[in-house]
């Protein structure tokens, strides 16, 4: 979290639950500094607050090939959170 409020980041990806602990409040600093983000969960976009449902989820398990594409749309000005 400290990292996010005070380093370039070019894009990110959250996992929504990660050892029990959600990554929304990361996101909403992501989102504050504009920094475009995607969420990871095995359950899709159902683990993820009205407020992120226009967030990318990447849906586990992913391969390296479904990274790249993410990363390129995001990086590209694609759909971010």
């Amino acid at each position: 979290m400290e990292l996010a409020t005070t380093e370039w980041i070019d894009d990110a990806v959250l996992d929504i639950n990660l050892a029990g602990e959600d990554s929304f409040l990361l996101a909403a600093e992501l989102r504050r500094r504009k920094i475009p983000f995607v969420f990871a969960s095995g359950y899709g976009s159902d683990g993820s607050p009205d407020e992120y449902r226009d967030v990318e989820v990447l849906l586990k398990p992913y391969s390296v090939k479904h990274i790249e594409e993410v990363l390129d749309r995001m990086l590209a000005g694609g759909r971010t959170g």
